[in-house]
């Protein structure tokens, strides 16, 4: 029988050591939460999760079982011997997710494993207790307390100061945290000097509210695992969302109460939900887990040849982007490991995430992962780095969300006529590009595996209108005096110029940071032909070149695309369309914006075939 969750959570709950007052046993009834978390419960939910649950909790649908995929340069620590051992085959080990805090120039790093101590430290006792901060000495404590000998860090198991060794080891993260034992989340405090809450006298205040009415003792129950950590640091964090994501067990140290998460159950410190049969029955923690996997439950072979996984991509993207980063470098190491696993669980791009994603963008689903939006109330800046020589470069390519340092939304034609609605996802419903060409690292241009999306709806008004591709010239050559950086996009399609202003009539067209913008044509009398998105700071009457990517999923009939006599309502198909600002004089442009334009208006535009580099 499939589970349903509760709606509703109760006000308070009765203590399971009074329910057999009432004839009831104690599950599903509250539990005092003491100053220190009980060790044998902890031990209780691992054991009964091990025991009951199988394969699922341990051994995900799309983890390669039959294959040890953690590499030979992947290290774990030695809890007894305080060293650094190689993490050999199927060796049990637990992992840590934790804030780093301040890593600025002149912090406390001297904790981090080097080059240079590198060797040092995997001899016995190379590993000194009395440099690391609290958080790793204090799940030190609790690997111990829990009878496990191995942990992973990642400040210690990777060598900070070496590229190689951190491109290896950020490169298995995927595996890191898929095959540990349980993942031990640290959220009580700001730094890896915060203590986990209720490990040691004096980490953890109890704010359980517990009242006696006529000899029954009655609780207020405690805020549920996504309630907890909303307003903590962790789980603002950009690196901490794939640890949560790809761990199968997930032991939460939360300010108010330890929980754990697993593929099937969620057990709390102040609910007695555990059964002796591992069952895991409907409760209120239920409704607040944050851990669960996008692809958890193991679909239908058939599902998995589609592409189903797409929406909850774009769910993660809108998730990751919204959390800050210490180093904004790492936006997108911090998600590979989420992307890899994405790719190895849908065999996209044949299973390699290297070709099924770049800078955290799905290259399969291309032209769809290329519809997010910023959010309209936050400033959408660049990600920028000043090189050895001054001058100031942008981190990753305009076209991806981790371009920018901003939250990011995927929504569909809808936010377009009204401003900031959200809605269902965007979708394709026909590819308007050729080939799709990526600049690698060596500066060779190739082709990417997009996948084509054929039109899958008609327009009864289409009539004889037929839009042709623009095919690529197998023989194009980069411009001599262009040097393309790697991430260019290059492809082949309709580019027009158009006017841009400003919508001034109408609820909800400006935002704090963002405005709607009107497209438009002065040829033919065409008047507004689309909307777009664009930064507050977009001069309005503002000539801009628009190139298509696709075409929109249905029709549509909108009342604020009308011609000059203000008559005529535009309907059918629209085209998404990316607005863009030159960089330099050579035809290299940067992403300014999204839009949509009626197809019916476009094949009136002077809009001509073009190759498009996208940086």
């Amino acid at each position: 029988m499939e589970k349903t969750h509760m709606a509703l959570v109760p006000e308070l709950q009765l203590m399971g050591d009074d329910a057999h007052q009432l004839g009831r046993s104690q599950e599903l009834h509250g539990r005092v939460v003491r100053d220190m978390v009980d060790l044998e419960l902890l031990r209780r939910w691992i054991g009964l999760c091990e025991r009951t649950h199988g394969a699922e909790c341990a051994e995900p649908w799309w983890a390669p079982t039959e294959k040890w995929d953690l590499p030979s340069a992947a290290r774990l620590l030695d809890v007894s011997d305080m060293a650094l051992v190689p993490a050999r085959r199927n060796i049990r080990y637990i992992a840590l997710s934790y804030v780093w805090g301040n890593v600025a120039e002149g912090a406390n790093t001297a904790y981090w494993t080097t080059k240079e101590n590198l060797t040092q430290r995997k001899a016995p006792g190379g590993v000194s207790l009395d440099i690391l901060p609290t958080t790793i000495t204090d799940a030190i404590l609790l690997t111990r307390l829990l009878g496990e000998r191995h942990l992973w860090i990642d400040a210690l198991c990777i060598a900070q100061n070496d590229p190689a060794d951190k491109a290896v080891n950020i490169g298995a993260m995927d595996a890191v945290y898929r095959r540990a034992v349980l993942t031990v989340f640290s959220a009580g405090g700001s730094s890896a000097h915060a203590p986990l809450p209720g490990l040691r006298p004096g980490t953890r205040v109890s704010s359980q509210h517990i009242a006696e009415v006529q000899g029954l003792r009655f609780a207020v129950p405690l805020p549920a695992s996504r309630e907890a950590l909303a307003r903590t640091t962790w789980n603002s964090r950009g690196w901490t969302y794939q640890e949560l994501m790809l761990s199968p067990r997930r032991l939460l140290f939360t300010p108010s109460q330890v929980i754990f998460e697993c593929n099937k159950c969620v057990w709390g410190e102040d609910l007695v939900a555990e059964l002796p049969d591992g069952e895991c029955p409907t409760h209120r923690l239920e409704t607040g887990v944050v851990g669960r996997l996008m692809f958890a439950q193991k679909p239908a072979q058939w599902l998995r040849n589609t592409d189903i996984w797409v929406g909850d991509y774009l769910h993660s993207v809108e998730s990751y982007a919204a959390r800050r980063l210490t180093n904004e470098g790492d936006a997108v190491d911090a998600f590979s490991a989420l992307t890899s696993a994405v790719a190895k669980a849908y065999g996209l791009a044949g299973g390699d995430p290297g070709r099924a994603f770049r800078y955290g963008m799905a290259v399969t689903e291309l032209e769809t992962a290329m519809l997010w939006q910023p959010v309209v109330g936050v400033r959408a800046e660049r990600r920028e780095v000043v090189g050895r020589d001054g001058e100031v470069r942008a981190m990753f390519p305009s076209w991806a969300f981790t371009g920018w340092r901003s939250p990011v939304r995927y929504e569909g034609e809808d936010q377009f006529v009204v401003f900031g609605s959200g809605g269902s996802s965007p979708r394709i419903g026909e590819s308007l590009v050729d080939v799709w060409h990526m600049v690698d690292d060596g500066g060779r241009l190739n082709i990417l595996d997009v996948r084509k999306v054929d039109r899958v709806v008609v327009d009864p008004a289409w009539g004889k209108l037929s839009y042709m591709i623009p095919k690529w010239d197998k023989s194009w050559q980069t411009p001599s005096n262009v040097q393309l950086a790697p991430g260019t996009l290059v492809f082949k399609t309709l580019v027009a110029s158009l006017l841009v202003t400003e919508v001034q009539d109408g609820p909800g067209v400006t935002g704090e940071h963002h405005s709607l913008f009107s497209i438009a044509s002065d040829e033919h009398d065409l008047g507004i032909i689309g909307r777009i998105i664009l930064p507050n700071h977009q001069p309005s009457h503002q000539q801009m070149d628009f190139a298509v990517t696709g075409r929109s999923y249905g029709t549509h009939n909108a009342t604020w695309a009308t011609n000059v006599d203000a008559s005529t309502t535009y309907a059918g198909f629209l085209l998404y369309v990316i607005a863009m600002h030159p960089t330099d004089s050579m035809g290299v442009s940067e992403r300014a914006g999204l839009g949509v334009v009626f197809e019916k208006a476009w094949y009136r535009v002077n809009a001509e075939a073009k190759v498009v580099m996208l940086r």
